[in-house]
């Protein structure tokens, strides 16, 4: 009887590009609430699996680390959840890499797994929306329009994010504890600064470094001891709550 079970990893290349590309606010948090949805819910949808399976090593902050058991439903994910993911959000994209192993030899392939993505990283990717050059394009974004609202031009990713931005309220809960009302929320920059009182902005950047080598280090015991899940949900929760209280 074969032990051997299978690596996944993805990571979204290029997540502050595809926040900030636009200086519409709105765009913005929509774009933050698409790159969660696509290493949550999405993720968790198209594997078939529930948030708290075991096997889930990292799925968050645009990386998603899963042990496969099963060869053809890694072979069926790897197919389908690029589709996915473009038709979530366009203009997103997404490296993927898996890496065979036996046994307890998880956390020596972690290291392999991120030299595979590495290198799938520096392939030049083939953009989602080439269009031609007759075509109406977004002047924000030099996307090919899809829609128009209020005689302005959008893109496929600006029009998503939008579209995501309605979840706004959601994302403030998750960062700082309690539900606010809609009205509480500004959704463009102009709404914070139209008193005159608050025109100056502070956009705040925070950033784990050196996640990998953390799990490279502990990734025995965590295997061992089959904690990786845990760890995955000490991470987000850690995060979160540090959020919160600087909230």
């Amino acid at each position: 009887m074969t032990n051997t079970k299978f690596l996944y990893g993805a990571s979204i290349q290029g997540i502050q590009g595809f926040i900030f590309k636009t200086n519409k606010l709105k765009e913005i948090v929509g774009a933050s609430e698409l790159v969660e949805q696509i290493c949550t819910d999405l993720f968790y949808n198209v594997a078939n699996i529930k948030k708290d399976d075991k096997n889930i090593i990292l799925s968050a902050a645009g990386n998603i680390k899963y042990v496969f058991n099963d060869m053809q439903k890694c072979k069926d994910f790897v197919k389908t959840f690029p589709k996915e993911v473009s038709e979530l959000a366009p203009g997103i994209t997404i490296s993927q890499a898996v890496v065979e192993f036996e046994g307890n030899e998880l956390s020596n392939s972690i290291q392999l797994l991120e030299d595979k993505l590495k290198a799938q990283r520096n392939l030049v990717p083939t953009p989602f929306e080439i269009g031609f050059m007759g075509l109406e394009r977004a002047r924000r974004t030099n996307g090919v329009a899809v829609k128009f609202i209020e005689k302005e031009a959008l893109d496929g990713a600006t029009l998503a994010k939008r579209d995501a931005s309605v979840n706004n309220i959601a994302l403030f809960e998750k960062m700082a504890g309690f539900k606010p009302k809609g009205s509480e929320l500004a959704l463009d920059t102009e709404d914070i600064t139209k008193s005159g009182k608050n025109s100056w902005i502070a956009i705040i950047h925070a950033d784990g470094n050196g996640l990998g080598q953390i799990i490279q280090n502990k990734g025995k015991e965590l295997v061992e001891k089959n904690l990786f899940a845990d760890f995955s949900k000490a991470i987000d929760d850690s995060t979160k709550n540090a959020v919160k209280k600087s909230f």
